[in-house]
């Protein structure tokens, strides 16, 4: 038996609760680095998926995030919640990411496999219109959101590209305290984004 079968045995016994590279290690008698080398490989194989950067589970003892009761759904962990609510991205990836592609879609719920509710609100869905959704559908809903670009902020040049910034004012704009920057000419200070990627983020309501 490959050490990668060895590592599937004991993320099998973990059940849903997983296991850390850490304790996959000492549980095999071998060194952590090799351990995770080896994990991220089952990764890519798709036979198991990482819950944040520590906890790892088998791929197959990831439910159905759409199939689990609503009350047991509103009990969950994070460390529960985020593997359903990755596994219902990928479940609805094609669609969310179509959606996303139109600037007044900021926000986007998912259940049962389609998408049942967008929002053009930057400040995000109301939890309570989450939870009337679940309760009208008597199933788990999930929320996908993506970060937005500030068009109102200014743009400055950096290594030959222009990225949006914002502005800090130490002291604020009319502090005349010695030693504070103030004045938006005098005193404003800029730094830039970089041009963040809008990239969907997981949302838990």
């Amino acid at each position: 038996m490959g050490l990668d079968e060895d590592i599937l045995k004991v993320l099998k016994d973990a059940g849903s609760m997983g296991a850390t590279a850490s304790q996959i290690a000492r549980r095999l008698k071998r060194k952590r680095e090799v351990v995770s080398h080896y994990l991220w490989i089952l990764k890519k194989a798709r036979k198991v998926s990482n819950r944040g950067r520590n906890v790892w589970v088998l791929v197959e003892k990831i439910e159905d995030p759409f199939n689990i009761p609503l009350e047991r759904s509103r009990r969950l962990s994070l460390d529960e919640y985020m593997p359903l609510a990755e596994k219902a991205y990928r479940m609805c990836r094609e669609k969310v990411e179509k959606l996303f592609e139109k600037e007044n879609v900021h926000h986007i719920v998912v259940c049962d496999g389609d998408v049942i509710y967008t929002s053009s609100d930057v400040d995000g869905i109301l939890g309570e219109v989450v939870n009337n959704l679940m309760m009208k559908r008597g199933k788990p809903c999930y929320v996908f959101s993506r970060e937005d670009m500030v068009e109102e902020a200014s743009w400055i040049k950096v290594n030959e590209d222009y990225y949006p910034t914002v502005e800090l004012f130490l002291g604020g704009r009319e502090s005349g305290t010695r030693g504070e920057f103030y004045g938006r000419e005098e005193g404003s200070l800029q730094i830039s984004t970089q041009g963040t990627p809008t990239i969907p983020s997981l949302v838990r309501n």
